[in-house]
């Protein structure tokens, strides 16, 4: 298993996906995940700064009301209100650009988990359900996908 980071903005300077943008060229990472794709910033940021990285990207987008971290709050997280069948959409029809290298699967990121074979990924971002049992749940679903020397990154 990989390193684990807690990242939102870099010192104030950058945001997150900028952050993991220098290290996917950094280490010439070809391969990740990230869990709770939102809106799309992160997905999309590193699809179109990254050419060599494939990224599959995880979300339910339906509402979780027994979630106990903030994706169960209305009208959303942070104050903002959720529109999950605009943001299936929009990051399905941006995965139609660039086939092969962005890849989304809808469902719960610990379901999504086991169709993802061993050691395959270079790293995973977890960003999804923000509950402590949440994070928890993805880390142990997930850790076994990151190859050796990988990482997880924590996005809360």
């Amino acid at each position: 298993m990989g390193r684990i980071f807690d990242r939102g903005h870099d010192g104030g300077n950058k945001w997150r996906w900028q952050t993991i943008e220098e290290w996917v060229k950094a280490n010439d990472w070809k391969m990740g995940a990230e869990l709770g794709t939102w809106e799309g910033h992160t997905f999309r940021h590193l699809i179109q700064t990254c050419p060599n990285l494939t990224l599959i990207g995880v979300d339910l987008y339906e509402a979780q009301p027994d979630n106990s971290g903030p994706e169960k709050w209305t009208p959303g997280e942070n104050g903002h209100a959720w529109d999950h069948e605009r943001y299936y959409r929009d990051i399905k029809e941006f995965c139609k650009s660039y086939p092969g290298r962005a890849v989304f699967c809808k469902g719960y990121t610990t379901e999504v988990s086991a169709r993802i074979e061993d050691e395959s990924l270079d790293f995973v971002f977890i960003d999804a359900d923000h509950s402590y049992e949440g994070v928890k749940a993805d880390i142990i679903h997930w850790a076994p996908k990151v190859k050796s020397g990988g990482y997880i990154v924590t996005g809360k």
